[in-house]
């Protein structure tokens, strides 16, 4: 059913541009939908560092130059979006950005001396892990900043559809380089199944958030997302559970090593 007739929407698509006078409501969820994509949208210190350090991963565990020209264009789309988000953050705010740096605290590490939930403070060892990161953790980027597209917020609705397919381009490599890597070495198969299985797919369907949100709901009534938390991980798991499945990996059961259900 439309969310149109689930809901009685307080605002619609692109009413809001930057400068004008947002309603006090409005203003709290649009600037906590940033607070929980600062990781990937904050262009801080924080946020470079963590993405060199999976530029830096690759180029050196790359199997070849081909690989490596990706990743570059990789990192120079990532640091594109941080620029973009931060010029958004700052016409509602200027102190915006560093407010979310300093309430997500993202000036710790943010490799395996945090490990935590969040697909950001995982450990990015070697060239299995890069690959499944990018394929799972920008893929769901992909579904999550899609919903945007239609956003209320209309300077969010303007960069959404571009960073949403960079973030599918990225979701993509990931994929061709998990492919490439299993195909090739039956020990990097076994290595990958096992990262797949316990770590990457449970924090891919996590970082959806919890199936009964509240705050989703609320999203949803000030068109800031169109769809539920628990309708974009079906999607998701649509989409990538198939493409696994041909690499001949096992898929751990939904709920496996969870934590947002």
């Amino acid at each position: 059913m439309p969310i149109a007739e689930e809901l009685e929407l307080a605002a619609q698509p692109m009413q809001f541009e930057a400068g004008d006078e947002l309603p006090p409501e409005y203003r709290k969820l649009l600037t906590t939908l940033f607070y929980h994509h600062a990781e990937v949208l904050t262009p801080t210190l924080a946020y470079e560092r963590f993405i060199r350090h999976l530029v830096d991963v690759g180029m050196e565990m790359a199997p070849d130059a081909e690989a490596k020209l990706r990743l570059a264009n990789f990192y120079a789309e990532e640091i594109r979006h941080g620029y973009l988000f931060a010029k958004l953050y700052t016409a509602i705010d200027p102190d915006l950005p560093g407010q979310i740096l300093e309430a997500s605290g993202l000036t710790r590490g943010m490799t395996a001396e945090d490990p935590g939930t969040s697909p950001f403070a995982q450990a990015i060892e070697d060239w299995i892990d890069l690959s499944l990161f990018n394929f799972l953790i920008d893929g769901e980027g992909c579904w999550q900043i899609s919903e945007w597209e239609t956003s209320s917020y209309a300077p969010l609705a303007r960069i959404a559809g571009q960073v949403s397919r960079d973030e599918r381009g990225h979701s993509n490599m990931g994929y061709l380089h998990l492919k490439r890597a299993v195909q090739k070495d039956p020990a990097a198969h076994k290595v990958a199944q096992g990262r797949l299985y316990d770590k990457w797919y449970p924090v891919a369907l996590d970082t959806f958030g919890r199936s009964e949100s509240s705050r989703n709901l609320a999203y949803r009534r000030w068109s800031l997302k169109r769809r539920s938390n628990e309708d974009l991980r079906q999607d998701f798991v649509a989409h990538v559970n198939p493409m696994l499945e041909r690499l001949g990996f096992e898929l751990p059961p939904y709920q496996h090593n969870r934590h947002f259900l």
